[in-house]
Protein backbone atom coordinates (compact mmCIF):
# COMPACT_ATOMS: atom_id res chain seq x y z
CA UNK A 1 0.00 0.00 0.00
CA UNK A 2 1.23 3.48 -0.75
CA UNK A 3 0.33 6.50 1.36
CA UNK A 4 0.58 9.86 -0.38
CA UNK A 5 1.91 12.47 2.02
CA UNK A 6 1.30 15.98 0.79
CA UNK A 7 1.85 17.88 4.04
CA UNK A 8 3.19 17.29 7.52
CA UNK A 9 1.04 14.23 8.38
CA UNK A 10 -0.58 11.11 7.01
CA UNK A 11 -2.47 8.35 8.75
CA UNK A 12 -4.18 4.99 8.48
CA UNK A 13 -6.49 3.15 10.84
CA UNK A 14 -7.57 -0.45 11.21
CA UNK A 15 -10.18 -2.06 13.45
CA UNK A 16 -8.76 -5.44 14.54
CA UNK A 17 -11.80 -6.19 16.71
CA UNK A 18 -13.90 -6.14 13.54
CA UNK A 19 -12.45 -9.24 11.91
CA UNK A 20 -15.46 -9.20 9.57
CA UNK A 21 -14.34 -5.79 8.22
CA UNK A 22 -10.91 -4.75 9.52
CA UNK A 23 -10.49 -1.71 7.23
CA UNK A 24 -13.44 0.69 7.64
CA UNK A 25 -12.16 2.88 4.80
CA UNK A 26 -12.42 0.16 2.16
CA UNK A 27 -15.33 -1.85 3.57
CA UNK A 28 -15.83 -5.61 3.25
CA UNK A 29 -12.24 -6.49 4.11
CA UNK A 30 -12.76 -9.72 6.04
CA UNK A 31 -9.59 -11.45 7.13
CA UNK A 32 -8.42 -14.63 5.37
CA UNK A 33 -10.14 -17.68 6.83
CA UNK A 34 -12.94 -15.67 8.45
CA UNK A 35 -15.63 -16.75 5.98
CA UNK A 36 -14.73 -20.42 6.48
CA UNK A 37 -15.18 -20.20 10.26
CA UNK A 38 -18.33 -18.10 9.80
CA UNK A 39 -19.84 -21.10 8.05
CA UNK A 40 -19.61 -23.06 11.31
CA UNK A 41 -20.23 -20.36 13.93
CA UNK A 42 -22.71 -17.50 14.34
CA UNK A 43 -20.67 -15.12 16.52
CA UNK A 44 -17.11 -14.02 17.19
CA UNK A 45 -14.96 -11.80 19.39
CA UNK A 46 -11.37 -10.72 18.94
CA UNK A 47 -9.24 -11.51 21.97
CA UNK A 48 -5.97 -9.90 20.82
CA UNK A 49 -4.06 -8.62 17.85
CA UNK A 50 -0.47 -8.32 16.68
CA UNK A 51 0.37 -5.73 14.05
CA UNK A 52 3.49 -5.38 11.94
CA UNK A 53 3.93 -2.21 9.90
CA UNK A 54 6.88 -1.81 7.51
CA UNK A 55 7.70 1.54 5.90
CA UNK A 56 9.94 2.90 3.16
CA UNK A 57 9.68 6.22 1.39
CA UNK A 58 10.78 7.88 -1.84
CA UNK A 59 11.52 11.32 -0.36
CA UNK A 60 14.63 12.99 1.01
CA UNK A 61 13.29 14.20 4.38
CA UNK A 62 13.23 11.89 7.40
CA UNK A 63 9.78 11.02 8.69
CA UNK A 64 8.54 9.45 11.91
CA UNK A 65 6.02 6.59 11.98
CA UNK A 66 3.93 6.00 15.10
CA UNK A 67 1.66 3.01 15.72
CA UNK A 68 -0.67 2.99 18.69
CA UNK A 69 -3.68 0.95 19.79
CA UNK A 70 -6.62 3.21 20.67
CA UNK A 71 -9.95 2.42 22.29
CA UNK A 72 -11.70 5.10 20.23
CA UNK A 73 -11.85 5.65 16.48
CA UNK A 74 -9.14 8.18 15.56
CA UNK A 75 -11.07 9.15 12.46
CA UNK A 76 -10.02 8.96 8.84
CA UNK A 77 -7.80 12.07 8.90
CA UNK A 78 -6.45 13.09 12.31
CA UNK A 79 -4.50 16.36 12.37
CA UNK A 80 -0.77 16.74 13.05
CA UNK A 81 -1.27 17.62 16.75
CA UNK A 82 -3.33 14.47 17.34
CA UNK A 83 -0.78 12.19 15.66
CA UNK A 84 2.10 13.86 17.52
CA UNK A 85 0.22 13.36 20.81
CA UNK A 86 0.12 9.61 20.16
CA UNK A 87 3.85 9.57 20.94
CA UNK A 88 2.98 10.06 24.62
CA UNK A 89 0.72 7.00 24.73
CA UNK A 90 2.35 4.24 26.84
CA UNK A 91 1.43 1.58 24.26
CA UNK A 92 2.83 3.41 21.24
CA UNK A 93 5.77 2.36 19.10
CA UNK A 94 7.60 4.81 16.87
CA UNK A 95 10.50 4.75 14.49
CA UNK A 96 12.15 7.02 11.96
CA UNK A 97 11.51 6.35 8.29
CA UNK A 98 14.83 7.35 6.73
CA UNK A 99 15.09 8.92 3.26
CA UNK A 100 14.98 6.97 0.01
CA UNK A 101 17.49 4.14 -0.29
CA UNK A 102 17.60 3.33 3.42
CA UNK A 103 16.50 0.04 4.99
CA UNK A 104 12.86 -0.62 5.82
CA UNK A 105 11.58 0.66 9.17
CA UNK A 106 9.43 -1.88 11.01
CA UNK A 107 7.05 -1.43 13.94
CA UNK A 108 5.63 -4.47 15.75
CA UNK A 109 2.93 -4.08 18.40
CA UNK A 110 0.60 -6.37 20.28
CA UNK A 111 -2.55 -5.60 22.25
CA UNK A 112 -5.38 -7.54 23.82
CA UNK A 113 -8.95 -6.36 24.07
CA UNK A 114 -8.83 -7.05 27.82
CA UNK A 115 -5.72 -4.92 28.30
CA UNK A 116 -6.91 -1.90 26.31
CA UNK A 117 -10.27 -1.85 28.11
CA UNK A 118 -8.78 -2.84 31.48
CA UNK A 119 -11.37 -5.44 32.35
CA UNK A 120 -12.33 -9.07 31.84
CA UNK A 121 -15.83 -7.88 30.88
CA UNK A 122 -14.70 -8.07 27.26
CA UNK A 123 -15.25 -11.86 27.46
CA UNK A 124 -18.83 -11.57 28.72
CA UNK A 125 -20.31 -8.30 27.48
CA UNK A 126 -22.11 -8.86 24.18
CA UNK A 127 -20.99 -5.42 22.94
CA UNK A 128 -17.48 -6.87 22.49
CA UNK A 129 -18.74 -9.71 20.30
CA UNK A 130 -20.72 -9.70 17.11
CA UNK A 131 -22.59 -11.87 14.64
CA UNK A 132 -20.25 -13.04 11.88
CA UNK A 133 -21.84 -10.68 9.33
CA UNK A 134 -20.99 -7.43 11.14
CA UNK A 135 -18.58 -5.82 13.64
CA UNK A 136 -18.96 -5.44 17.42
CA UNK A 137 -20.38 -2.30 19.02
CA UNK A 138 -17.23 -1.82 21.15
CA UNK A 139 -14.02 -1.74 19.12
CA UNK A 140 -10.41 -0.70 19.44
CA UNK A 141 -8.14 0.49 16.64
CA UNK A 142 -4.61 0.28 15.29
CA UNK A 143 -3.76 3.86 14.39
CA UNK A 144 -0.72 4.58 12.24
CA UNK A 145 0.53 8.13 11.90
CA UNK A 146 3.39 9.49 9.86
CA UNK A 147 4.70 12.95 10.61
CA UNK A 148 7.49 15.32 9.66
CA UNK A 149 8.35 18.78 10.90
CA UNK A 150 5.58 21.19 9.83
CA UNK A 151 8.24 23.58 8.50
CA UNK A 152 9.66 20.79 6.32
CA UNK A 153 6.35 19.49 4.99
CA UNK A 154 7.05 17.16 2.11
CA UNK A 155 5.31 15.62 -0.85
CA UNK A 156 6.32 11.99 -0.84
CA UNK A 157 4.95 8.48 -1.05
CA UNK A 158 5.35 6.10 1.87
CA UNK A 159 5.29 2.46 0.88
CA UNK A 160 3.70 0.39 3.61
CA UNK A 161 3.36 -3.33 4.21
CA UNK A 162 0.71 -4.08 6.81
CA UNK A 163 0.29 -7.44 8.54
CA UNK A 164 -2.37 -7.68 11.24
CA UNK A 165 -2.89 -11.00 13.01
CA UNK A 166 -5.98 -11.42 15.18
CA UNK A 167 -6.74 -14.02 17.83
CA UNK A 168 -10.44 -14.58 17.15
CA UNK A 169 -12.78 -16.63 19.33
CA UNK A 170 -15.72 -18.06 17.38
CA UNK A 171 -18.78 -19.32 19.28
CA UNK A 172 -22.51 -20.12 18.92
CA UNK A 173 -21.94 -23.17 16.77
CA UNK A 174 -24.43 -23.41 13.91
CA UNK A 175 -26.61 -26.45 13.48
CA UNK A 176 -25.27 -28.02 10.32
CA UNK A 177 -27.58 -30.06 8.17
CA UNK A 178 -26.56 -32.48 5.49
Amino acid sequence: MSIAMGGSEASLRYRPTGAYDVDPTLGSTATPGFAEYAGFYSSYRVVSSKAKFAFTQNGSSPLVAISVPLNADPGAAPVFATIAAWASNPYQKHKAIPPVGAPTSVLISTMSTEKIYGSKMVYFDDNFSSPVNTVPVNNWWWAIGIICSPVAAVATNINTVIDIDMDVEFFDRRVLTS
